[in-house]
This record gives structure tokens, C-alpha cells and sequence, in this order.
């Protein structure tokens, strides 16, 4: 089959072009003994993405130094939302240090990059199927 041009990009052309969440972490609990050095420069980052994503029309959810449960909630309260329908697309990103395996802290534990994803995938939230969802990690 061939391809037609609007095969090959997406959509944004609602007045709200997407959510940006945006979990910044620039201090850390004690885990396992060990205690991470906090991260100065993410108020920076954070003016720098919220300036840039307003400015294309994207509505900015700012979490920061949040706990694993806080952020695992969010991510649920937020895959669950009708609001999404609105939306041409999700982009979340994730202002924190990581380990190796795809692994990155939360304010009080490490955990898989995957959690993060998969609420937001087709199957498991249906307002953002056939629309592009964007994870950086920083």
C-alpha cells in the first residue's frame, strides 16, 4: 500500500496541542545508605521547557521533588483523565539522576523507566491512542 501525506505526520491542530508533565528532582532522601547530590540546575531546565512548550500552546504540569508514590499516582490520575481527549499529544520528562538498567530516582527510591510509560500506552489509556507521547530523561 502507499503511503498518503497525512500517513506521515500527526496531527496539532487543537488550540490545546498537549500536556507537558515535567517531574523535576533536585534534592534526594538516603537510599540504601547512599545519598544522591542534588541537582542545582533544574530550576534552569524547567523555566527554559515551561517557557518553550507554553509558547507552542502546551499546558505545563510541573511536579517536583516528589516521592515514587506521588509520582506513580500522578501518572495514574493523569493516564485516567478525559481532559487527554483534548490533547494532540503527551510529553513528559524527567529531571533526575539515574543508575544503570533503566532505572531513575525519585525523591525517596529508584525505579524503571517502563512505569513510567507503559499507563500512557494505547491499551491502557485510550485518549492518547494514535497520539504521539514523548519521554525524555534527563
Amino acid at each position: 500500500t502507499k503511503l498518503k501525506p497525512s500517513d506521515l505526520h500527526y496531527s496539532m491542530k487543537k488550540t490545546d496541542r498537549g500536556l507537558v508533565i515535567i517531574f523535576s528532582h533536585e534534592s534526594f532522601d538516603e537510599i540504601d545508605g547512599a545519598k544522591a547530590k542534588p541537582r542545582h540546575g533544574t530550576s534552569k531546565d524547567v523555566e527554559k521547557l515551561s517557557n518553550t512548550f507554553s509558547h507552542l500552546g502546551f499546558k505545563i504540569d510541573l511536579q517536583e521533588n516528589r516521592t515514587y508514590k506521588e509520582i506513580m499516582d500522578h501518572i495514574s490520575l493523569v493516564s485516567s483523565m478525559d481532559e487527554l481527549n483534548t490533547f494532540d499529544c503527551l510529553v513528559v520528562f524527567v529531571l533526575t539522576h539515574g543508575d544503570e538498567c533503566e532505572k531513575i530516582r525519585a525523591k525517596d527510591k529508584t525505579y524503571y523507566v517502563k512505569e513510567l510509560v507503559e499507563p500512557f500506552t494505547g491499551t491502557d489509556c485510550m485518549q492518547l491512542a494514535n497520539k504521539p507521547k514523548l519521554f525524555f530523561i534527563q
